[in-house]
């Protein structure tokens, strides 16, 4: 059964928390077992949040917008930087940001993937408690294999 198993894709969608790291240092260690398996570390930029940014009190504010992409950039970097420093090489290595809403966008994006390593997001509100977890959606969505990282 192990000996049909084989992943050449893995797609680990980050959203710059701690633990989105440990999703990406999960898929270095398990793209090494399989040989030119690669990498895709996404970033979703929710575009409920860039909403809130395009106007506050009825003015446009660009420069909060910028430097919030520039935060979802620098994450995307330092995922990549986490995953090199498992062992993995640049070609087999690649980030991508995309706008949208995450769940949706990780779904799309799995279509091309053989397999999905996301982190579990912990709920620390109550009031997130009610929101259905992303991750749970996309487990519950996905047509690929999901593994999730605690």
């Amino acid at each position: 059964m192990l000996e049909e198993l084989s992943f050449r894709s893995i797609l680990v969608p980050i959203d710059g928390s701690p633990k989105s790291y440990d999703a990406v240092r999960y898929a270095s260690k398990v793209s090494k077992i399989f040989e030119d398996c690669s990498i895709m570390i996404l970033y979703v930029v929710n575009k409920k949040n860039l909403d809130r940014f395009f106007f506050h009190q009825g003015k446009k504010v660009d420069s909060r917008y910028v430097k919030y992409l520039e935060e979802c950039e620098k994450n995307c970097l330092k995922a990549i930087r986490e995953a090199k420093k498992c062992g993995c090489l640049d070609f087999n290595l690649e980030s991508k940001m995309i706008v949208g809403t995450p769940e949706e966008e990780i779904i799309k994006m799995a279509a091309y993937y053989d397999l999905i390593i996301i982190k579990l997001r912990v709920s620390e509100h109550t009031s997130e408690i009610l929101i259905e977890n992303i991750t749970e959606r996309v487990a519950n969505s996905s047509k690929k294999p999901v593994l999730v990282v605690p």
